[in-house]
């Protein structure tokens, strides 16, 4: 091999080596960027919900419909303390994360009930439990802050969850920031429905309310003005007369809805 040859040789060696550094580079880091998309990440819940709602049929659905309905988060001992909560106050709001643990599926659309359970949107585009991460949303205020042994309880109004629903966080609301213009989704404006205008007892119902206290008495009553009143029902079955039950509490109620009025029917306590 000659002078010239050889001195060819090393710098076509050196380009190949530069290219081939540059190529292991490269596809490091597009492998490494492909593992960053695959890494799971996890999230240990703060503590849970504790609300009337033992099933998610009947909870209204938006947390603002709930604003004189009594409901905590109860906290880890390990994670809360007195310093974690300093500078919350009884009636600040709170925004509570929460993980919607009974959801069990999604698709890039979902069933919106406003459109009468029959017609779908983007999953971004609802609030629906759905979704590719489960995680829920409320806006909740606090009514007081208790204290005991191991146990916190955030007693709040506004808790739009399934009893026992992991929390994954609460932030406070600040409404310098936090409150915007005034604009929903387009096919939200477009789709309303007619609400129930009364509620009536039915005397067999009636006859059972004498075991209750009066608060429990006077919780419950309140509770099903606030979720009848709603129209609870899938919108799609909105013309049906069917009779429906709900678990609140520690009842279970028998109702159903005939010419825009709730009949609240029979009562009995879940086993």
């Amino acid at each position: 091999m000659n002078l010239i040859t050889f001195l060819e040789f090393c710098t076509l060696t050196e380009f190949l080596t530069k290219r081939s550094s540059a190529l292991s580079k490269s596809l490091f880091n597009f492998t490494l960027k492909m593992s960053n998309l695959k890494k799971m990440y996890s999230l240990n819940p703060i503590g849970h919900a504790e609300t009337p709602f033992s099933e998610k049929f009947g909870i209204p659905r938006q947390a603002s419909l709930l604003d004189n309905i009594d409901s905590a988060i109860i906290l880890k001992a390990e994670v809360h303390s007195l310093d974690s909560l300093d500078g919350l106050s009884p009636g600040d709001l709170l925004w509570v994360i929460s993980y919607f643990h009974l959801s069990k599926s999604h698709g890039s659309k979902v069933k919106a009930p406003r459109l009468g359970g029959n017609k779908k949107v983007g999953v971004f585009a609802t609030r629906s439990p759905s979704r590719p991460n489960p995680i829920g949303l409320s806006l909740v205020r606090i009514k007081a802050i208790e204290f005991e042994k191991k146990k916190c309880r955030i007693l709040t109004t506004g808790l739009d969850l399934v009893n026992r629903t992991p929390i994954l966080d609460i932030k406070p609301y600040l409404a310098y920031s936090d409150f915007g213009k005034s604009q929903s989704p387009q096919w939200v404006q477009e789709n309303d429905f007619e609400k129930p205008k009364k509620i009536e007892y039915a005397p067999l119902f009636l006859s059972k309310l004498d075991g209750l206290v009066k608060l429990e008495l006077e919780q419950l009553l309140n509770l099903l003005d606030v979720v009848f009143l709603e129209d609870p029902r899938p919108a799609y079955q909105r013309e049906s007369e069917r009779t429906y039950f709900s678990s609140f509490y520690r009842w279970n109620i028998a109702w159903k809805i005939k010419e825009n009025i709730v009949y609240i029917l029979d009562i009995t306590e879940l086993k």
